[in-house]
C-alpha cells in the first residue's frame, strides 16, 4: 500500500492508493514554498527532447548516439529525457504518458517530441527530422518564461524545489511538469539489454556491439514524475503578485535508484498531455544542487 500526500497552505489531505510499481513513491506536494532565486526580465529558451525507447526497439540506440551528439553542440539549452515502454525501465507514470501523449495510441518507437512542437499534424519525430525542430524551437535566444532548481537527498529521500518565474503575467493557465530522470542506467541482466539493429552494419557506432548489446547503458532514463502526470497547474494569483509560483516535492524514492546519477527536469507547457501541450521552457538540475533561472 502506497500512499501519495498532497499538502497545500492551509490544508492537508491524505489520499491513500494501491500501486504495482515502484515507480508509485509517497510524494508530499507543497504550494508556495520559499522563492529559489530572484525573478529576471528574461530567459534562455531551451528545448526538451522526450525520447520514446525501450530494449526491445532495435533502432533505438541511434536515437541516444543522436542525443548525445546534439547535447556536444547544444550543452544545457537541450534537455532530453527518455521514455521507456515494454521493459524493465518503464513504470506506471511513464506508461500513463504513453497511453495519453497520443489520445491512447503508442507513437512511432523510436521517436521523440520537441517540445511538444506540432508539425505536418504530429508531435513525433524520427532523429533526422530533430535538427530542423531545434532550430526551430530555439529560434529565438530567450522568451518570456523560465525555471530554477532547487533540490537536496538524504539516503533515498528527496526534496525538489521548482520556481516557474514570468516577466510578464500570460493571460492564460499553464502547468509545471516535474521529471525525474537517471543517468548510466545498467545491468548484466537481460531485461536491461538493449536490441541492436546495427551491429552488421559497418561504419555505424553500434556496430559488432552485439543484438542485443549486454550491459547497455541507459541515460536520462525516466525514473519518476513528481507532479502530476499532465502537470500541476501554476497558481497565477502568485504570479501576479511576485512574479513566480513555487512548489515543493518530498519523495521517498525506490532502493533500487542511485540517486548520486539522477537529475530534476521541470518544464513550463500548456495544461494536459495531448498534442497541444505546447512547452514553453524547460530546465534541468543535477539532483542535489541548486539551478536558478538562467
Amino acid at each position: 500500500m502506497k500512499r501519495l500526500l498532497l499538502v497545500l497552505p492551509a490544508l492537508a489531505l491524505l489520499f491513500t492508493a494501491c500501486k504495482k510499481d515502484e515507480s508509485n513513491q509517497p510524494v508530499s506536494r507543497i504550494s508556495n514554498s520559499p522563492i529559489v532565486a530572484a525573478v529576471p526580465t528574461s530567459f534562455t529558451q531551451k528545448v526538451l527532447l522526450e525520447n520514446f525507447t525501450g530494449t526491445s526497439y532495435n533502432k533505438s540506440p541511434m536515437n541516444d548516439f543522436e542525443i548525445s551528439t546534439l547535447q556536444s553542440s547544444l550543452g544545457n539549452r537541450l534537455i532530453p529525457v527518455s521514455i521507456h515502454t515494454g521493459d524493465a525501465m518503464a513504470t506506471t507514470q511513464s506508461n500513463e504518458i504513453f497511453n495519453r501523449i497520443n489520445n491512447g495510441s503508442l507513437p512511432n518507437i523510436p521517436s521523440a517530441m520537441i517540445n511538444r512542437r506540432k508539425s505536418n499534424n504530429s508531435i513525433f519525430y524520427l532523429n533526422q527530422d530533430w535538427n530542423a525542430m531545434i532550430s526551430l524551437a530555439l529560434n529565438n535566444n530567450s522568451t518570456t518564461c523560465g525555471l530554477a532548481i532547487s533540490s537536496s537527498y538524504n539516503g533515498n529521500i528527496i526534496e525538489v524545489v521548482v520556481s516557474t518565474g514570468f516577466a510578464n503575467v500570460p493571460n492564460t493557465n499553464y502547468n509545471v511538469t516535474v521529471y525525474l530522470t537517471e543517468d548510466e542506467v545498467s545491468s548484466p541482466d537481460q531485461s536491461y539489454a538493449q536490441a541492436n539493429i546495427y551491429n552488421s552494419v559497418g561504419g555505424n557506432p553500434f556496430f559488432n556491439m552485439g543484438n542485443p548489446i549486454a550491459s547497455y547503458e541507459h541515460n536520462h532514463t525516466l525514473r519518476f514524475v513528481a507532479s502530476q502526470s499532465g502537470g500541476d497547474a501554476i497558481d497565477m494569483q502568485n504570479v501576479m503578485i511576485k512574479q513566480e509560483d513555487t512548489k515543493t516535492y518530498i519523495i521517498d524514492l525506490p532502493n533500487n535508484f542511485n540517486p548520486a546519477k539522477m537529475n530534476v527536469v521541470a518544464f513550463i507547457h500548456s495544461p494536459g498531455l495531448t498534442s497541444n501541450g505546447l512547452v514553453l521552457n524547460a530546465q534541468t538540475a543535477k539532483l542535489g544542487s541548486i539551478q536558478n533561472y538562467d
